[in-house]
């Protein structure tokens, strides 16, 4: 088990633009990632309380990661993180959108 602050460290540890990864909790992380269809960058974590995992999630929906409630039952203390993008089309046409707007922001 891990802290509140053990878990938002490892997560801004793996992630990158918060904005491209989405957030949720569970009772059941693998499961989860089963009926999620194994999402890219999959991570969980075992946060020490319920409470905590309900904090952490919100802090990172504040900095712009993605919720995502389905699957959610009552006492879910596993915090998961995704890449946002679900389908390989949808992610190459997400990856092509921010690969554009870094050129554009570089070449001001």
């Amino acid at each position: 088990m891990a802290t509140e602050t053990m878990i938002k460290a490892g997560i801004d540890r793996l992630v990158g633009s918060y904005s491209l990864w989405g957030i949720g909790l569970t009772n059941d992380p693998d499961t989860r990632e089963l009926e999620m269809g194994s999402p890219n960058g999959w991570q969980f974590f075992d946060a020490d309380s319920e409470e905590s995992a309900k904090n952490v999630e919100e802090h990172f929906l504040s900095k712009g990661m993605a919720g995502n409630n389905e699957g959610r039952v009552g006492r879910a203390k596993f915090v998961y993180i995704y890449m946002g993008l679900q389908s390989p089309i949808d992610g190459i046409r997400s990856a092509q959108r921010f690969a554009s707007s870094s050129k554009r922001m570089w070449m001001r």
